[in-house]
């Protein structure tokens, strides 16, 4: 018995054959003795992990607490014994940033993120087996996007203390007096701003729109960082 054919223990470990002996008499009846030969397959390295999602992404919000498992990475390998057991290894890692186990894949958080600083990371790990005399390995990808949080650290803050401003007795309402323009250096909404007239004489005679700065006898409009 000999092969030939191909032979993958991953998609057939195992054949089953029927083999037949037969006499040659130079009279009579032809006799005959039939058995079953069974061939098991031998398992060889032959395969590399696959990344189970080659390429991968999760958003993490910025003040995730350290030590967080963030994914786990996952990769199989068809092959049997320690030539199927997957081990992680991350290419690099980003000044300490992230750490994973070699042994569950879990990904987990080092050091404390800032979206201001960064937004983003890149990771490569390696997927690689175990086997014997050669471990075969392939590189997989993950990709962490770091979600803003709203700190809001910052006052908003005019560009100048008083503002002064003339109008004509007569003038119609909806007449704009000047420009009130305001920032924050908050991102997101916490940097959004909205005007109002809380205090003063003569509120009656003006306003203000709380969105737009626009409306009534003033015109008030956010600078950068505001609306």
């Amino acid at each position: 018995l000999v092969v030939t054919g191909q032979l993958d223990r991953e998609s057939e470990p195992q054949y089953i054959l029927k083999a037949e002996a037969r006499d040659q008499p130079t009279k009579g009846h032809q006799l005959f003795s039939v058995t079953d030969v069974i061939v098991t397959l031998e398992d060889i390295n032959d395969n590399p992990p696959q990344c189970i999602t080659e390429h991968s992404s999760l958003k993490v919000p910025e003040d995730m607490p350290l030590g967080t498992v963030l994914t786990f990475l996952d990769a199989s390998d068809p092959d049997l014994g320690p030539a199927g057991e997957v081990k992680y290894i991350l290419v690099d890692d980003v000044h300490g940033t992230f750490r994973v186990d070699p042994m569950t894949g879990a990904l987990s958080l080092e050091k404390e993120l800032d979206f201001e600083r960064r937004a983003g990371y890149n990771l490569s790990f390696w997927a690689s087996d175990s086997g014997r005399p050669l471990a075969r390995r392939t590189l997989c990808h993950v990709e962490v996007l770091v979600m803003d949080v709203n700190e809001n650290l910052h006052s908003p803050h005019f560009s100048s203390f008083v503002y002064q401003g003339q109008v004509q007795e007569n003038s119609p309402a909806g007449t704009q007096v000047m420009v009130v323009t305001a920032q924050d250096d908050d991102s997101g909404l916490d940097g959004e701003l909205q005007y109002f007239l809380r205090a003063g004489t003569g509120l009656e005679a003006f306003s203000i729109n709380q969105d737009t700065g626009t409306g009534g006898e003033v015109h008030g409009e956010a600078g950068p960082g505001g609306q």
